[in-house]
């Protein structure tokens, strides 16, 4: 069986996303699998924007995915260059993938200019409701033979035609890395993940102010600052995905602030579970998506009104989360790629 994934983010890039756990997950019970990413164009080389490109090599992983970032002419949003991928893809054996799953929606030019054999399966992660994205978006829906969605927020967005199979299957957590004890007394709180127009700065410093003794450590790229930082935060960068848990361990309470944007709505982040899965309590703003969630020591805020005093009671919660730590037993990626494959036979 091959099962192609058309994803938003790189295999060699800063995150770990949904599509690069799956894909692993897959490959390890022995199906062939690509991991095609979001193009870089001559444009985004010449403006220094995007990933960088493998080129016609690819590379495979310890687990036999194979990785690839094409060079295009074309930004991926014109019909040529949906159609140059799928010159990409068939040079690497993939135009008669069984299976094509789509999470990033400008991609839908290669369903489109090459109508795969294959079964397309439209998987987003996120409420698309801007140009080109959402118009895309719909195409691929009315391609898709299937959806699986990452909340029941983002399916409910779609409005989708009756009939058409569908599913939400949530981000997991790689157990095995992040469910290690912890070797030190832990204190404060940690943010993982894009500092950028999603993330909810007003709330942190609320954080920093109602618990000016606890240190509050923020690790990825910051494209969006704050001036005059109080001094318990610390703005560490980006970090490897391999020295993530190392971080979490030494916290007491996992940080995820999102601001209002339409995109956080049906957000399923990833830290959430491999925060549980590492023994913190988890601090998130209150979402659609993030109530549909029920686990211990999990605490939903508003906003700066009331994240004070639930930064407080996070905070004085029992640490390691013992109960939280057994419940990400069940999100393991392993489970999710067994479940998604029964969807995909299923099509």
């Amino acid at each position: 069986m091959k099962i192609l994934f058309l994803s938003h983010t790189p295999d060699n890039g800063v995150f770990k996303v949904g599509s690069h756990h799956l894909a692993r997950e897959l490959s390890k019970a022995s199906l062939s699998v690509a991991h095609i990413s979001t193009p870089r164009s001559l444009v985004h080389k010449a403006l220094g924007k995007g990933a960088s490109g493998v080129g016609d090599t690819g590379t495979l992983d310890e687990f036999g995915t194979l990785h690839v970032v094409p060079n295009l002419i074309l930004p991926i949003q014109f019909a040529k260059a949906g159609r140059a991928l799928g010159d990409i893809v068939k040079r690497f054996g993939f135009d008669d993938a069984d299976y094509i799953l789509v999470d990033q929606p400008l991609m839908a030019g290669y369903v489109e200019s090459n109508r795969p054999r294959g079964k397309v399966v439209y998987r987003p992660t996120d409420t698309y409701s801007t140009i080109p994205a959402a118009s895309r978006q719909s195409r691929l829906v009315n391609a898709a033979d299937g959806v699986i969605a990452t909340s029941a927020a983002v399916l409910q967005g779609l409005k989708l035609p009756d009939g058409v199979p569908r599913m939400v299957l949530e981000n997991g957590v790689e157990l095995a890395r992040f469910m290690q004890k912890s070797q030190f007394e832990r204190s404060g709180f940690i943010y993982v993940g894009a500092v950028d127009y999603r993330f909810d700065w007003e709330s942190v410093l609320t954080v920093a102010e109602a618990n000016p003794t606890e240190r509050i450590e923020i690790i990825g790229p910051v494209s969006r600052s704050r001036d005059h930082l109080p001094t318990n935060i610390s703005l560490l960068g980006s970090v490897p995905y391999e020295m993530v848990p190392s971080y979490l361990n030494r916290a007491r309470v996992g940080l995820i602030p999102l601001n209002a944007t339409d995109v956080n709505q049906g957000r399923s982040p990833m830290k959430y579970y491999e925060y549980l899965a590492s023994g913190l309590s988890v601090l998130a703003t209150s979402t659609p998506s993030l109530r549909e969630r029920h686990t211990s020591q999990t605490f939903l805020f508003h906003g700066p009104g009331d994240v004070g005093a639930l930064s407080k009671a996070a905070l004085s919660a029992a640490s390691p989360n013992l109960r939280g730590l057994q419940e990400s037993t069940e999100q393991d990626w392993s489970a999710k790629a067994s479940t998604l494959l029964s969807f995909l036979k299923s099509l």
